[in-house]
């Protein structure tokens, strides 16, 4: 028990005693020169994070270069050239006008059998959206970087040259189109897209 005017010996209630002989006290500054005793860290002025720093994802993300953005722009624009031609080819030959000058073609091709007429239409249209949905395929995939869309872009390129064997503007256009994106795709540095590993 404490006499008046004596300070009272040990942590009292309401108080803060000291953590270890020669630590301050909390909410106190330590004297200048002050050194921790051994075994403890020192006060930093706030809570110590023993977790080590936060890294980043390695490896830089991998940007598409310039050319492969154009090339993949050349595509979807070939692929909504298909489209227009196969709707559009579909409705002409479904018209009596369509229908006589398709048999016209087919006459001039040594097929006197009219008959074939409806399955030559069904034929085209089928094909006509096989390839823009290849067009497609081939479009998302370069746009991820996949190396088997570079070939597939040059085959399906090589199969519109067949397109000129009755050339007009438009499929003229489109195989321009299908040509210069799969020569973009293989130059640099549009292939070294294809050929940097992603997780």
């Amino acid at each position: 028990m404490s006499t008046p005017g004596q300070e009272p010996e040990g942590p009292q209630r309401g108080h803060y005693g000291e953590i270890a002989p020669g630590v301050p006290r909390y909410g106190q500054y330590a004297p200048e020169g002050y050194q921790p005793p051994a075994g403890m860290a020192p006060f930093s002025g706030g809570p110590t994070n023993s977790q080590p720093p936060l890294q980043g994802v390695p490896g830089d993300p991998v940007v598409m270069p310039r050319q492969v953005r154009l090339a993949c722009r050349l595509i979807l624009l070939a692929a909504v050239i298909n489209a227009v031609l196969t709707v559009v080819g579909s409705i002409a030959l479904l018209t009596p006008a369509g229908r006589s000058a398709a048999i016209d073609v087919m006459t001039q091709a040594g097929l006197s059998d009219t008959s074939l007429i409806d399955p030559i239409i069904t034929a085209t249209w089928i094909i006509g959206i096989i390839s823009t949905v290849l067009y497609i395929i081939i479009l998302i995939a370069l746009r991820r970087g996949k190396n088997w869309a570079r070939i597939a872009s040059v085959v399906l390129a090589i199969i519109s040259l067949l397109a000129l064997v009755s050339p007009n503007l438009v499929t003229i256009v489109q195989v321009i189109l299908g040509v210069v994106a799969a020569v973009l795709v293989f130059r640099e540095p549009g292939a070294s897209y294809f050929r940097k590993p992603r997780s």
